[in-house]
């Protein structure tokens, strides 16, 4: 089974770790040494590649999921992630999605609207909201599920299974350097 890990979220030890690590993006470009500048080619450039290729991914899921359960991309991230992880407040949902605020903040009030959530306060700190699936969110996440592994087993089956081994350590090698991106002017 291809599985990648691309939820976890950014923790205070990694983040100081992997600082150290990975350079920002003006210490990499200082780094190259070009006399030239080479002209962008979209079609070759890894960024524009991954992005085009996580949407389609993305687009396939959210198809069934919007048609069979009236959920946008971002609702059913969320609801995924809260059957794994919950309890989770919004921010954590963001670290663990790469949304950004605004976007889970949206999606909260519209999943709890629907009744998939439950939003609490958190009891150790009343400002800090803490999300949890309620029983019609777990059923939702369980019909889900098949779906979304469907649609996955035929993206991947145009790899062989030692190229779904590598795209996989590839991918988390990729998640782990970028983990802590900061963009540096």
């Amino acid at each position: 089974v291809f599985k990648v890990d691309l939820m976890a979220p950014k923790t205070a030890k990694k983040a100081n770790a992997r600082s150290a690590r990975a350079p920002s993006v003006k210490a990499q470009s200082a780094t190259k040494e070009s006399p030239q500048r080479e002209a962008l080619r979209l079609e070759e450039f890894l960024p524009f590649q991954l992005a085009v290729v996580a949407n389609r991914a993305s687009q396939m899921i959210a198809h069934v999921i919007e048609d069979q359960y009236n959920l946008q991309v971002p609702d059913w991230r969320i609801l995924v992630t809260l059957d794994e992880y919950a309890p989770l407040s919004p921010n954590e949902i963001a670290g663990y999605t790469s949304m950004d605020n605004p976007r889970v903040s949206r999606a909260q009030r519209r999943l709890t609207d629907l009744r998939l959530v439950r939003c609490e306060s958190d009891p150790h700190d009343g400002r800090r909201k803490i999300l949890t699936l309620t029983p019609l969110g777990k059923s939702v996440c369980r019909k889900m599920g098949p779906e979304a592994h469907s649609r996955e087993a035929w993206l991947l089956e145009g790899l062989s299974a030692e190229e779904r081994n590598a795209l996989s350590r590839i991918l988390r090698k990729l998640k782990a350097w970028t983990e802590n991106f900061e963009m540096v002017d």
